[in-house]
């Protein structure tokens, strides 16, 4: 049967026995299915017409091909050609693509050159450059001898260890802040809180006329303390409790605290401060040894006179000179000390007056008598007593230039005794009274209380408050 085929129109013949089979046109190499005799018919040839394709036909259901046979050729028929047969153009092109890259695959070794090398030449070689020299090979190294493997080192005894570090030292145990108070009379509070109700005195007018309880929490003044005990003032009247009782203990660690602050900021401005060089005094005079006054020594016993004139006074020994003198008892004469027994008093002249206007006259075994270095002035009754020391005597020293003070102006026993600036007030003065002997008590003229060290304190740092004489040794001084 005869079907144009549908893609070039080609009049194609095919045995029926092909009909739904697929061929590949020998025209154009398309693809088609052979279609059935009634959609194959020719077309009338008187009737020209525009070429159409032919109807689609209905897709057959797949199978495969059947196998490409031979049929005898009759006159007019055509054969269609066998599936896939024939050498196309595709296939050249490849085959040509595979000559290709073995030849240049074979370049590549005989020449011993990179791909773009043999690139390179096969171009120069078609536009008619000279070809490069090819690179000479390279020489390869020969291997190195293998190196002799050494005998074996000998195995090196072990390293000893090193000792451990010894361990941290502990750190310090902190003081207990009670034990630490009592030494320390300036770091004291002053007042502390009860921690539970304590039955204290009740006072009016100086007098005792019963009892009250005070609740925990109020703030009492504090006066005397022990590691085990403190001495409490409420309202006039005194109680003596368990340190437990209050919160000093607490109160002790913040001034533990504070001590331990202020003490590193005063190292650090000491470390900052300018060094401050001394000069060294310049020599000084000496007791004069002739002159017109007269000579006189004066030598364990006790004297009196109201005056001395143009005398030139040795005290030897334990001796005690009384002049009893108003205004200037000494006209014209000189003293000098040679034993620290031998003391002078001046009964109407007041200490003031002394170290201001008798100091001059006055020189220590030959030496200018020198405040607090050599000699001191004490206040004996209205009058002065001059007591020499030596150079290794620890002398009372007005520090900061304040005045002994009795706290808040107190009058009861364990008033405590502190430095305040001097506002001429009765807590601000004192008396020396002689006890006997070169002791002597420290009177207030205020209340006649004397300074007392509290509890018989021999510790540094022992506090001094005031009681009343009893006679007893922490109340007497010289």
């Amino acid at each position: 049967m005869t079907f144009l085929c549908p893609n070039c129109s080609q009049s194609l013949d095919a045995d029926e026995e092909w009909i739904g089979q697929t061929i590949d046109c020998p025209s154009c190499g398309n693809g088609i299915v052979i279609p059935p005799p009634e959609a194959a018919a020719a077309p009338e040839p008187q009737a020209p017409a525009v070429a159409r394709g032919p109807s689609p036909a209905r897709p057959a259901p797949p199978r495969p091909r059947p196998p490409n046979r031979t049929q005898p050729a009759t006159a007019g028929a055509y054969v269609p050609p066998k599936a896939g047969g024939g050498f196309g153009i595709g296939k050249f092109l490849l085959f040509l693509v595979l000559v290709g890259a073995a030849g240049f695959g074979y370049a590549m070794f005989s020449l011993k050159e990179s791909p773009a090398q043999v690139w390179k030449r096969f171009v120069q070689s078609a536009t008619g450059s000279p070809a490069p020299t090819p690179a000479p090979a390279l020489a390869l190294a020969p291997a190195p001898a293998p190196l002799a493997t050494p005998p074996p080192a000998s195995t090196p005894a072990p390293a000893a260890m090193p000792e451990p570090p010894p361990p941290a030292p502990a750190p310090a145990a902190q003081p207990d802040p009670v034990a630490w108070l009592v030494g320390r009379k300036d770091h004291w509070p002053r007042e502390v809180a009860l921690l539970r109700e304590t039955e204290f005195p009740a006072v009016l007018n100086g007098r005792v006329t019963g009892s009250a309880k005070v609740p925990a929490g109020t703030m009492v003044e504090l006066v005397e303390l022990s590691a085990e005990n403190v001495g409490v003032v409420y309202a006039g009247g005194g109680a003596r409790m368990p340190v437990s009782a209050t919160d000093l203990r607490k109160r002790g660690e913040v001034a533990m605290s504070k001590a331990a602050a202020d003490a590193a900021s005063a190292a650090t401005m000491a470390e900052s401060a300018p060094k401050t060089v001394v000069s060294p005094p310049p020599p000084k005079a000496t007791f004069p040894a002739s002159g017109s006054q007269i000579a006189m020594t004066v030598s364990g016993t006790g004297q009196t006179v109201a005056t001395i004139a143009q005398r030139r006074v040795t005290l030897t020994g334990a001796t005690e000179l009384h002049v009893t003198g108003t205004g200037d008892p000494l006209m014209g004469s000189a003293i000098n000390f040679t034993s620290p027994d031998g003391w002078l008093f001046m009964d109407k002249i007041p200490p003031s007056a002394v170290a201001s206007t008798f100091l001059g006259r006055m020189w220590v075994n030959g030496a200018p008598a020198d405040l607090e270095a050599n000699l001191r002035v004490v206040q004996y009754g209205a009058g002065t007593v001059v007591i020499p020391h030596g150079p290794d005597f620890a002398a009372m020293t007005a520090y900061s230039g304040k005045a002994l003070t009795v706290q808040g102006g107190r009058d009861n026993n364990g008033a405590n005794i502190i430095q305040r600036s001097w506002n001429d007030t009765p807590q601000q003065r004192w008396r020396m009274e002689q006890t006997g002997g070169d002791y002597y008590r420290i009177v207030s003229v205020d209340n006649g209380k004397c300074l007392d060290v509290t509890e018989q304190g021999k510790q540094n740092g022992a506090n001094v408050q005031l009681w009343d004489y009893a006679n007893q040794s922490n109340q007497q001084w010289r």
